[in-house]
């Protein structure tokens, strides 16, 4: 575990400021996981606010926000520099401190834009700004992970600039985006912001072929399996359904999965809200789900104790009259 310190390149610029840029220059391509601590431990001197071991990174909490008013200052002097690396690293420092900041997401972005026009390395850029994005929307910090500007900037990424670097790496990159959700998701819990990104990526599954068949079936296992350690997330159990509705899921996979979510109920006898608002969803959901599975659902509400302050509304069901038997 070693303390980072400043590399001689930046003799003329902030000490703090200077160990965070150091980070992510030195890991372009590499997904940190980032801590900020109270205090410093092991530092190799008083003045490191940074200490890496492998690709876990522990920051000294006063030590960022005083990197972050550096950064903040010496973007707002040299901004006008756009192909100055020096000024894309201050905007790293300002967006893991300040997430919102627009000025510097969409410096990055413009950027992006640049070498997208000019045919350099845009495959590589693209590469490490994901990598970027991993880095603080997955790490254990406070609001990062919960980012809508992040996010969007991510979507933006994928939308925008992925099938221009990598023509045909859609599909594999939707993959990665639907996994980085889900850990973002364990970070912060209800993120909202984080689900939205999976919806608006899987909007972008359009491949006809097996390939696109099979990524998407897969899809609903993947989820429940993540609902299923997570019960008390509404927003998780809400991306369940979202999947649930896609039109490459077959009825039968729909069928399965209630059946397990059902077993699940029975088996840990779970009463927070979040998983019971889904069984009412999908039970109001006409033609979602077979009759076995409407029953079953009925059942199970009337054997919970939620049954009595939470009755689900049965509109979905033609014969509600059937099931008072």
């Amino acid at each position: 575990m070693a303390a980072q310190g400043a590399s001689t390149s930046h003799e003329t610029m902030p000490f703090e400021m200077v160990q965070i840029m150091n980070i992510f220059r030195d890991n372009k391509a590499t997904v940190l996981e980032i801590e900020l601590m109270p205090q410093m431990l092991e530092a190799d001197t008083p003045e490191s606010i940074v200490i890496v071991d492998g690709h876990y990174v522990g920051i000294l909490a006063k030590g960022l926000m005083k990197a972050f008013v550096q950064a903040k200052q010496y973007f707002s002097k040299n901004r006008s520099m756009e192909d100055s690396q020096d000024v894309l690293d201050s905007t790293s420092v300002i967006l893991l401190s300040d997430p919102e900041h627009l000025t510097a997401a969409n410096f990055r972005k413009q950027r992006l834009l640049r070498l997208s026009e000019s045919s350099l390395d845009i495959s590589r850029a693209v590469e490490e700004e994901f990598a970027f994005l991993d880095s603080i929307l997955t790490s254990p910090l406070h609001r990062q992970s919960k980012s809508p500007t992040l996010w969007y900037h991510r979507w933006w990424l994928l939308a925008h600039l992925l099938p221009i670097s990598k023509p045909g790496s859609t599909l594999k990159q939707i993959g990665t985006e639907i996994s980085t959700v889900l850990r973002s998701a364990e970070r912060h819990k209800h993120n909202y912001y984080a689900f939205q990104h999976g919806r608006r990526s899987l909007s972008l599954v359009e491949d006809p072929s097996d390939s696109g068949q099979s990524f998407i079936s897969q899809l609903p296992k993947q989820m429940l399996q993540w609902c299923v350690k997570n019960p008390s997330d509404t927003s998780g159990w809400s991306f369940l359904y979202y999947i649930l509705n896609l039109d490459r899921v077959s009825t039968s996979e729909v069928n399965e999965t209630i059946g397990k979510v059902l077993d699940f109920v029975s088996t840990t006898r779970w009463h927070r809200e979040g998983l019971w608002v889904f069984l009412r969803t999908m039970l109001n959901a006409p033609g979602m789900i077979d009759r076995q599975n409407q029953e079953a659902i009925v059942m199970t509400f009337r054997n919970e104790v939620l049954w009595k302050t939470h009755p689900p509304t049965l509109k979905g069901v033609a014969n509600w009259s059937d099931f008072q038997t």
